[in-house]
């Protein structure tokens, strides 16, 4: 259960941030509306993992911490 607390809240807030960061950017792809760009799925792909990656690492942490 823990496992799935922990995915939910890192995909949460990875969504959140990535959308707030490319309005702040000003970068536009929709990967199923716009032309096949392989350059922009990176960079929108890319951007996603590297905001999830911290975020589920901490949480993590936190989630899985021992109580002493």
């Amino acid at each position: 259960m823990k496992g799935f607390i922990l995915g939910i809240i890192s995909v949460f807030l990875t969504v959140i941030i990535h959308e707030g960061v490319l309005s702040l950017i000003g970068f536009n792809y929709a990967l199923f509306s716009d032309e096949f760009n392989f350059l922009s799925l990176l960079v929108d792909l890319g951007l996603f993992v590297a905001i999830f990656m911290p975020i589920y690492l901490v949480a993590k942490k936190f989630i899985f911490r021992k109580a002493h």
